[in-house]
Parts: structure tokens; C-alpha cells; sequence
């Protein structure tokens, strides 16, 4: 057993860093847990909006665009 590690990537030039720990996984022995976290402004300001436009009516309109521009 070995304590988790964590780590800050920047991501896109430290615009959009994330924050990425490893820890094993706690049911099944010998296999690992990794998180991958948006940090920073990425965590604060883009994650929040993104979560509000994965509603089901705005990605079904996103789909129909979509298919239209086919």
C-alpha cells in the first residue's frame, strides 16, 4: 500500500490546469484509483457552465444543430 499522490498538470499553457491524484483503488487490492480535477479558473468558472449546458434539453437542441449541419 502506498498514500496517494497528487499532482497539478497545466493544461493549454496553465490556462486550464487540473489537479490529478492516484490512490489505490480501496475495495480491490492491487489496482489503482486515478482522479482527474479541474483546478483554478477552469474549476471555479468553466466547469460550473459546462455542467449547466449538459442538461438533456440543450444537448438534445446540440445534436439536432448538429445533424442539420450535416
Amino acid at each position: 500500500s502506498f498514500p496517494p499522490l497528487t499532482a497539478r498538470i497545466n493544461y493549454h499553457t496553465s490556462t486550464a490546469p487540473h489537479q490529478v491524484t492516484i490512490e489505490p483503488e480501496g475495495r480491490t487490492p492491487g489496482r489503482l484509483q486515478i482522479r482527474w480535477q479541474p483546478a483554478g479558473i477552469t474549476a471555479n468558472l468553466i466547469h460550473p457552465l459546462a455542467r449547466r449546458a449538459a442538461r438533456p434539453k440543450l444537448r438534445r437542441a446540440a445534436r439536432l444543430l448538429r445533424s442539420a449541419l450535416r
